[in-house]
């Protein structure tokens, strides 16, 4: 009943982003090729586009087959340069954000979507852990290269070269 009411939803808001993405293009045409509001109608097709991965997550979820996403070849720091940018102006400006990426090829086999969503849920998180008072929220990317194997919570991962996102904050809470 819960997948069926997800699809029901998901459809709707994707008919009103299909709207939104339609008029939004067609500004486009109004406009000179100079004008400061492209900037802004590109960044608003972007957020439409990652709703409308979100639609198709939520569709995927929905499904009863459970299929496994497709991973593609994804560059986690544009993610975190994007997903930082789009937080400063909804953050308290008591809350300082230093970006340490030490990484030299982010780019890993995910999904967009999801990183995404992760970044935003802990950074928000991080926030709300600080509870709007002075604060540092620190994202860092780093190159990580496993000698053997290696045990990550619950996952066992094989030597090789891997890429570590970590975030963390000055707020009260979890070390």
């Amino acid at each position: 009943a819960v997948g069926t009411l997800a699809v029901g939803i998901a459809h709707d808001f994707n008919n009103i982003l299909g709207a939104m993405q339609g008029y939004v293009e067609l500004s486009f045409d109004d406009l000179t090729e100079d004008s400061a509001v492209r900037d802004n109608l590109e960044q608003i097709l972007s957020c439409i586009g990652r709703a409308a991965k979100l639609v198709k997550q939520i569709l995927t979820f929905s499904r009863k087959d459970q299929q496994e996403k497709e991973k593609e070849p994804v560059q986690i720091s544009s993610i975190i340069k994007e997903v930082l940018g789009m937080l400063r102006s909804s953050l308290p400006a008591t809350i300082k954000i230093s970006r340490k990426i030490h990484a030299d090829s982010s780019m890993v086999p995910a999904d967009s979507t999801q990183i995404h969503q992760v970044l935003v849920n802990l950074c928000t998180n991080a926030s709300h852990a600080m509870q709007g008072a002075d604060g540092l929220l620190e994202v860092s990317l780093e190159d990580v290269n496993l000698e053997s194997e290696t045990r990550i919570g619950d996952e066992h991962l094989g030597p090789g070269n891997y890429v570590k996102l970590s975030i963390s904050d000055s707020g009260c809470g979890m070390e």
